[in-house]
């Protein structure tokens, strides 16, 4: 992970503030850094479901790269939608097709997720999904930038 730069948490609330599950990640942190991924890290991002594992048992989270591979694998998945707030297919469909029309990535969000040594989606969980799509996982080391919430300090 490159730390590009520390975001003010004043800034963050009046861009983000309004966003229905920003009282659960936006203020329950010391830091926020704007953050570039390597490869491997975005890859094995945790997210609290996938197209093949809509409810996962607690603490055992799909990563980036299976729910990538799957929707790739399987385009049918692009016309699913989840019963609750897991992956839809419908949605990450409709982020492909914004990418396709030139759509930059941004507003992600991830945290850590401790118990995986790995880092977890909290916000932007669909668009990374399908920015991965759109890329066919041929990402590039420091292409993904997100927003890093985090109790480390890196100053």
């Amino acid at each position: 992970m490159r730390i590009l730069s520390e975001t003010r948490r004043e800034e963050l609330v009046k861009q983000f503030g309004s966003h229905r599950d920003f009282k659960y990640f936006g203020k329950s942190y010391k830091h926020c850094y704007l953050a570039a991924l390597t490869k491997e890290e975005y890859e094995n991002l945790g997210m609290n479901s996938s197209p093949e594992n809509p409810f996962p048992e607690k603490g055992y989270f799909p990563k980036m790269k299976e729910s990538v591979a799957q929707f790739l694998q399987h385009p049918k998945y692009l016309e699913k939608s989840h019963p609750d707030r897991g992956i839809s297919g419908i949605t990450v469909k409709r982020y492909l097709q914004e990418f396709q029309k030139g759509l930059k990535l941004r507003d992600c969000f991830i945290t850590d997720d401790v118990p995986a040594n790995a880092y977890y989606i909290c916000e932007g969980m669909h668009r990374l999904t399908a920015y991965g799509v759109f890329k066919e996982l041929d990402i590039k080391d420091y292409d993904v930038q997100v927003y890093y919430h985090t109790n480390k300090n890196f100053n």
